[in-house]
């Protein structure tokens, strides 16, 4: 502790002490010194009176000392923080009250106890590694340690320490920083598992600060066609909206920072980092990020819903259609019913020898399979049903070769080749009649005009479970 108090000064004290004493003898009534006995005891009283001076002022230095000792020691032993004094080795040599119930003993017992002793098993090497440092460095140094005491839990602690004048010892802080170690812990665990939730969302997330992306979880990545997050970390949220909707997305990414309130959601069209577009669903909220405010974007890909609604509404169109087709198709088969019965009754009047008789037998086939056509659109309408029976393919085609040859350009001709023995199917004629029409009329179209032949093949083959030649037309085994 520095002394306060004006340096001794021997010429001031004996000044004052002459000039008190010449004061004394003045009111004694003596006016002069005159003999050398007279003038040594004035020099004696003189000194007399220096000394009780000097004796007042050293009882009022020591008195001022002591107040400021206890001062210190008061400070030093109800401060909050540990102080320590400890030596190369790192014996405690002083402690105060703090440093003590950190330690959970007595002072008196830490006196000379190696610091060391309470430091846990995991940051001890840390401790040896601080102290020594500090005697090295003559700098101040700094480290976390774990306290365990047989009467205490375990305390984290921060230490300060720096080397004392003398260079022998060293002084130490300690900060006990428990509950902020624990409240770090629990920030980590309530980051990872909003992490993991994050990560495990069915949704694509991305939180931007200042309309720039921070961060993105891997659904994300996978949306936006990246490779890694580094992809999308740093770039402006913006440019991934469709540019059409650009100016409405800042309006309301802005209204989200004013108002702090969750934007409700909205279908928007992204940009993909490929070129591509892909229809997603966003909301957006307001949250804090690392201390800053955010914007937490949680976007769900409704690529597939869009194109079940689209598909919906084309089946839709299709079962309007379909049921216009129906009356149509009935009101048509019940013409085409009154056609064939004319045409009949006609070919029935008719002598066998008639020119007239074979044309009107062709128009009576036909209209049989107008009526045939029209049992179909029935069908598929819902107004009818598909019969199913067996037939012989063989005969199914020479019934309607002469309608088949028609459905040709002319520079095409037709040639059948029917298998022996006949193979036999079960189904719907007017429906297989509309396939094998459709094969011959795409095997016509795909020969344009230039002239050839169209060959019309039927055969039978035995399919086992083994052989898987026709999967990958019907997509699994036939057998």
């Amino acid at each position: 502790m520095k002394n306060t108090h004006k340096k001794y000064n021997a010429t001031s004290f004996h000044q004052k002490a002459e000039e008190l004493h010449n004061k004394r003898t003045f009111d004694a009534g003596s006016g002069t010194i005159e003999s050398d006995p007279l003038k040594l005891i004035h020099e004696l009283k003189v000194y007399q009176i220096e000394l009780e001076m000097q004796n007042e002022e050293m009882v009022m230095i020591k008195e001022k000392a002591e107040t400021e000792a206890k001062k210190y020691t008061s400070l030093y032993d109800c401060a909050p923080s540990g102080y320590f004094t400890l030596s190369v080795d790192g014996n405690i040599s002083e402690l105060n009250i703090a440093a003590s119930q950190m330690l959970g003993k007595e002072r008196a017992q830490l006196i000379n106890a190696r610091f060391g002793f309470f430091v846990s098993d995991d940051t001890l090497s840390s401790f040896n590694a601080f102290l020594k440092n500090i005697f090295i460095s003559n700098v101040k140094e700094s480290c976390d340690v774990t306290l365990t005491t047989n009467n205490n839990r375990p305390q984290s602690v921060y230490l300060t320490g720096i080397v004392s004048e003398n260079g022998e010892q060293c002084l130490i802080t300690a900060v006990d920083i428990t509950e902020r170690k624990q409240a770090e812990e629990k920030h980590r665990e309530s980051e990872d598992k909003y992490r993991g939730v994050v990560e495990n969302s069915p949704n694509a997330i991305a939180i931007s600060v200042d309309g720039k992306i921070v961060f993105v979880n891997n659904l994300c990545v996978q949306l936006m066609a990246g490779n890694e997050k580094e992809d999308l970390i740093g770039k402006s949220v913006i440019q991934f909206v469709h540019p059409d909707n650009r100016a409405m997305v800042i309006e309301q990414m802005k209204q989200v920072a004013i108002d702090g309130k969750p934007l409700s959601t909205a279908e928007e069209k992204f940009i993909r980092l490929d070129g591509t577009s892909v229809d997603v669903e966003v909301k957006a909220v307001p949250i804090k990020y690392k201390q800053k405010p955010a914007v937490q974007l949680i976007v769900q890909d409704i690529t597939e819903r869009k194109n079940s609604e689209q598909a919906l509404r084309q089946a839709q169109k299709l079962e309007s259609i379909g049921t216009l087709a129906g009356g149509i198709a009935h009101d048509f088969n019940n013409l085409m019913n009154a056609v064939l019965g004319q045409t009949g009754l006609a070919l029935h009047k008719l002598p066998k020898e008639s020119p007239a008789a074979s044309h009107i037998a062709k128009a009576i086939k036909a209209s049989e399979r107008v009526a045939d056509l029209t049992k179909q659109l029935l069908a598929y309408s819902g107004k009818g049903k598909f019969i199913i029976d067996e037939i012989d393919l063989n005969s199914l085609i020479n019934e309607n070769i002469q309608l088949l040859e028609v459905t040709l350009p002319k520079t095409t001709q037709l040639r059948y080749e029917p298998g022996s023995p006949s193979p036999h199917i079960k189904g719907d004629i007017s429906q297989i009649q509309q396939v094998i029409m459709n094969l011959i009329i795409n095997a016509g179209e795909a020969m344009g005009s230039n002239p050839g032949y169209i060959t019309v093949r039927t055969s039978r083959i035995e399919i086992s479970e083994q052989n898987n030649e026709y999967s990958k037309y019907t997509s699994a085994p036939l057998a």
